[in-house]
């Protein structure tokens, strides 16, 4: 009889597990909910199970298919600051609260979009002020997967000056401004990783198709796996184990002796293209959003010209798979960094990369870019102010939602030759500036036939500016901020700086 009494429990408490419907971690209580669009709400359930949604006086169904997975779509909401509740009923019922109805933006990419609002200039004061219930983020924990994963670790977070620390300082000045212009709750899911490649952020299928070596360096990793398992295991491990055993002892009388590094565990791991997209992109998709921040391109600063072409799958794969379309897609352009050129010089690793940026800006559709050329320092490849960055952003979304605002900084147009000078004219600006009001304009080289570049003598005249050199009889190209750290002092009537550009390819 005991027996039979523990055997009926073992299959009911089983059958329970298997019954329950269970939600990711994205629904969960505190959520922001996209307005205005049909939103996906999906889980798990038995297969075969019928599971209902209610939320906002509707009711949508559907029935779990043979792999347990459920989807549904809620009719488009109105933007709400006023709390509501989300009820998921199958065999179990689940109640999801205090969820809003507003905006909800991904943001992602490496270091400095990771860089968290406690490290931001005047964080104390910042994070004092940081109280805004209607702003939400969801950090979804680091989680490197060699296959797309359905689910991550995560939960929704309301402001507050303790909940704010860790949030990204751009993506937080960025929902911050959108909050206090269009007064509509914002929500952010925060995946990021600091050192990373693009690579990693895009899908296994859209890197075969577009960028093949990545998908086959990704297979080559996954081969390699039970060979560098057995070496961890017998070689690698143990030599560590050693190390760590004498720096603990070595530390006893050296405390600020440097702790040796473990060696890469056998699996995933940050740096293995798709590995990110699988375990911290895919579990939120298709959450409904209005769009996505990206901070992105120091770790691809040796590769300008494939950076495009990676951009172009990120973008493709990102807007296929949420199935909303080409929705916004704004970046952040490689700020100033690294020593000071005492010349012109011909190769430019973050000037590259920062042509490669503004390529995928222009033949993009839908795409921004928020231009710091002047808000870098040059021995901190992550700068502080992040306060610039979110505002920058922000001027994007809110261009594109009708406002009159200038978003953009002065572009190159055309250059003319003209007397031994070239006068180069800009686009997005009324009235050219300099920061001290000046004539002279900062950042500017100059080059003839023999292409060899020499800073230039540049002017303000009018809406132009006038660039020569002596070294330079006839010039043929000239550059602006076109160095990994330029002098800049050029900018719009709306302080918008000047865009680094070159007139020759």
């Amino acid at each position: 009889m005991k027996k039979c009494f523990l055997a009926a429990v073992a299959f009911t408490a089983a059958f329970q597990l298997t019954a329950d419907v269970k939600m990711p971690a994205i629904f969960s209580d505190n959520m922001v909910l996209q307005q205005g669009v049909a939103a996906p709400v999906w889980g798990k359930a038995d297969p075969g199970e019928k599971v209902t949604v209610s939320f906002g006086g509707s009711e949508v169904s559907a029935v779990a298919d043979k792999d347990g997975k459920w989807m549904v779509k809620l009719p488009a909401s109105k933007v709400s600051g006023q709390a509501a509740e989300m009820k998921i009923s199958g065999k179990n019922s689940i109640t999801i609260k205090n969820i809003l109805v507003g905006n909800v933006w991904l943001a992602s990419g490496q270091s400095n979009m990771e860089f968290p609002l406690s490290r931001v200039n005047n964080a104390k004061e910042v994070m004092a002020k940081a109280n805004y219930p209607e702003i939400r983020y969801f950090l979804v924990r680091k989680n490197p997967q060699l296959t797309p994963q359905d689910d991550c670790q995560g939960s929704w977070q309301i402001i507050t000056p303790a909940s704010s620390r860790l949030m990204s300082g751009v993506a937080y000045f960025f929902a911050l401004d959108l909050y206090q212009t269009f007064k509509q709750p914002v929500g952010v899911i925060c995946s990021y990783w600091g050192g990373t490649n693009a690579k990693v952020w895009v899908s296994k299928e859209k890197l075969a198709a577009e960028l093949p070596h990545y998908a086959q360096a990704l297979e080559k990793h996954i081969a390699d796996i039970p060979a560098y398992t057995r070496r961890y295991n017998e070689k690698l491990m143990p030599e560590y184990e050693k190390k760590f055993a004498q720096w603990q002892e070595d530390r006893k009388n050296n405390p600020k002796l440097r702790r040796p590094y473990p060696p890469q565990k056998p699996g995933a791991a940050s740096n293995v293209p798709a590995n990110l997209f699988n375990g911290m992109i895919n579990p939120v998709i298709p959450y409904a959003i209005t769009g996505v921040i990206w901070y992105q391109g120091e770790a691809n600063a040796g590769a300008p010209e494939e950076y495009v072409k990676l951009m172009e799958a990120l973008i493709s794969d990102w807007r296929e798979r949420f199935g909303l379309g080409d929705f916004p897609f704004y970046f952040v352009q490689l700020a100033n960094f690294r020593a000071k050129a005492k010349e012109p010089t011909r190769w430019k690793t973050w000037a590259n990369l920062r042509e490669a940026q503004t390529i995928n800006r222009d033949t993009i559709k839908n795409t921004g870019m928020a231009v710091i050329i002047d808000v870098g320092e040059t021995n901190d490849i992550h700068p502080k102010d992040k306060q610039t960055v979110g505002k920058r952003l922000a001027l994007l979304e809110k261009k594109r939602q009708g406002m009159d605002v200038v978003c953009r900084g002065p572009s190159f147009d055309k250059m003319n030759i003209t007397d031994g000078k070239a006068v180069i004219s800009f686009d997005n600006c009324k009235t050219l500036k300099t920061k001290d009001g000046g004539k002279k304009v900062l950042g500017f080289a100059i080059a003839g036939s023999d292409k060899v570049f020499h800073w230039a003598d540049a002017v303000l005249d009018g809406n132009t500016v006038v660039v020569s050199s002596p070294d330079v009889k006839k010039p043929v190209a000239v550059r602006y901020a076109w160095e990994n750290n330029p002098d800049t002092n050029l900018h719009n009537e709306a302080g918008l700086p000047a865009e680094p550009f070159r007139t020759d390819k």
